[in-house]
């Protein structure tokens, strides 16, 4: 197995595992947010005399359980991919680096540019919050942000690495790392906010419970802090396995062909 096939299966590895670990503090830390909004969504659409039908062909049962965790556990591999790659080439961008802190590395940078900074910009909510029409335009924004932000930080990652050969690493990060802060809020201030893509409507409803919201976003971010945390551990974990697999079957190749090679 080549290094690349390695960081591809031990990132997915540990992204399944942090998708797994995600998906069961996803049960008490952001599902009771889920069903109280949508207990509120229900309640207002009896009282204006609707009746508010979500059209389910699976039931919310399977949802909020087999649903979660097969989702969230493939979305944990392909992150894990991600990280692993992202790490394969900080090692081939600064070899200096040790398997370990490049995979931590990897992990915080992609922890803040793919999930924290865009997660500050466009926050998640629960259902009964943003109108169902602009739920297109809001999902591409926040994936616009996401774009925008992983490829600040990998600029920002090259322009370190240049400016390390003057100024050492601790200060080139530093230096790196404020610019791509200023990057970031500058285009993020370009993108339209919420309330425009709601049609500068209120994108909370009157009467929804601040308390509710505040436990989705939270256990959002406690949910992907969690899986980003188990791919940092399990990361290098696998990694090394598969290395120290891989070296000894290429000594045992090199010990079956000594005899031949004496033979001959």
């Amino acid at each position: 197995m080549s290094r690349e096939s390695e960081a591809v299966l031990s990132g997915a590895v540990a992204g399944l595992a942090g998708g797994v670990v995600a998906a069961v503090i996803t049960q008490f830390a952001v599902e009771p947010a889920i069903e109280a909004a949508i207990a509120f969504e229900n309640t207002m659409a009896h009282a204006a005399g609707e009746e508010h039908a979500h059209g389910e062909v699976i039931s919310r049962g399977v949802q909020s359980t087999v649903g979660v965790l097969t989702s969230v556990g493939l979305f944990g591999a392909a992150i894990g991919i991600f990280i692993a790659i992202a790490a394969y080439a900080l090692g081939r961008l600064i070899p200096e680096l040790t398997p370990r802190m490049r995979a931590v590395t990897a992990t915080a940078l992609a922890f803040l540019s793919g999930f924290l900074v865009p997660f500050l910009v466009y926050p998640s909510n629960p259902p009964a919050v943003g109108s169902e029409a602009s739920l297109a335009s809001r999902t591409a924004m926040y994936y616009a942000m996401v774009a925008i932000s992983l490829i600040a930080m990998m600029a920002a990652v090259a322009f370190a690495r240049a400016l390390s050969r003057r100024i050492g690493w601790w200060n080139a990060s530093l230096s790196a790392l404020g610019a791509y802060l200023v990057v970031v809020i500058a285009l993020a201030t370009l993108l339209p906010t919420r309330t425009e893509l709601n049609g500068n409507v209120a994108e909370i409803p009157e009467g929804f419970p601040a308390a509710t919201l505040a436990d989705f976003r939270a256990g959002s971010l406690l949910v992907a802090g969690a899986m980003y945390a188990v791919i940092l551990v399990a990361l290098p974990a696998v990694t090394g396995m598969l290395t120290r697999r891989g070296e000894r079957k290429r000594m045992r190749l090199q010990d079956d062909r000594v005899p031949t090679l004496i033979g001959a």
